[in-house]
């Protein structure tokens, strides 16, 4: 399975799981998990944690997506915490 591959706050970078950082390029990864503006580094944590632990539950990306927002909601109410995360690209 490939994971998406997620883009830095400052757009500078893409870590997956595998590879840790690297520039971004088209052969780089399928997708991107990205975020919309910047936000707290404890809510993004929290978030990206749920994402990884669902992804290797064998749910598909937008499925933990889903999971890890409805985990972070608990936590930080406010849509500011988990509103601006997106997937683009190959998101199957």
């Amino acid at each position: 399975m490939a994971h998406p591959g997620v883009l830095n706050g400052g757009g500078r970078a893409v870590r997956t799981p595998s590879t840790g950082c690297r520039k971004p390029g088209p052969a780089s990864v399928a997708g991107l998990l990205v975020s919309l503006w910047d936000i707290d580094d404890a809510a993004t944590a929290l978030l990206m944690g749920h994402f990884y632990r669902h992804l290797r539950q064998g749910g598909s990306k937008s499925e933990a997506l889903q999971r890890a927002v409805a985990a972070t909601r608990q936590a930080n109410p406010h849509p500011f915490y988990w509103a601006p995360f997106i997937l683009v690209g190959k998101v199957w």
